[in-house]
């Protein structure tokens, strides 16, 4: 009687795995994980960019109930020719702004892209501070006779320039500055009307 030798399996070759196959096979499976590993990837990025997660501005208002977040507001607002953007009392602080050409070195101008809107509706608040590249402005309101944060909104300053937004149900005309807290130094006060 002949001995069986261990290592002579008698399989069937249709049986037995092709390297070659199962290295194409390998490499799809790696192929397809890289590919969802993207998609997963970008729609997260997508997502976080939206919702401005690590942004360093927080354009928060009080919004109404159901309110919605907006995107961001580009750098330079446009004001209709001849109208006012902002209302002068006497006060030094509200003296009316310069002339965009002029930008004297730590001059805070601030400008509403809007003289009226209606309650829950955007205001958008852009201007220059010259020479003052990341500092971080405070908006304010105007109320009761003394200046307030606006639902701690703040800015921070591109090159020369700013842009952010807010939203208010308060009927009426609602004053806004911006201030930077480490100076002290505050912008015009801008008005603009909310509701009729």
């Amino acid at each position: 009687m002949a001995e069986h030798d261990s290592r002579d399996d008698d399989r069937d070759p249709a049986h037995v795995p092709d390297e070659g196959a199962m290295a194409s096979a390998l490499v799809k499976i790696v192929g397809i994980a890289v590919v969802i590993g993207l998609v997963l990837g970008g729609g997260i990025f997508v997502v976080v960019s939206a919702l401005g997660v690590g942004s360093d501005e927080s354009p928060t208002a009080d919004l109404p109930a159901g309110g919605s977040s907006r995107s961001p507001l580009p750098t330079v607002a446009l004001t209709p020719s001849g109208a006012p953007s902002s209302t002068t009392s006497g006060d030094p602080s509200e003296s009316p702004s310069e002339s965009p050409s002029e930008k004297p070195k730590g001059k805070l101008t601030l400008a509403a892209g809007q003289s009226q809107v209606a309650p829950g509706q955007q205001i958008d608040l852009t201007g220059q501070y010259a020479g003052k590249d990341g500092t971080v402005l405070q908006v304010q309101r105007r109320t009761g006779g003394s200046w307030q944060p606006f639902a701690d909104v703040t800015v921070r300053v591109r090159g020369d320039d700013f842009s952010t937004y807010v939203v208010t149900s308060q009927n009426g005309e609602q004053r806004f500055r911006v201030l930077d807290q480490g100076t002290g130094t505050a912008s015009n006060p801008v008005t603009v009307t909310v509701g009729g």
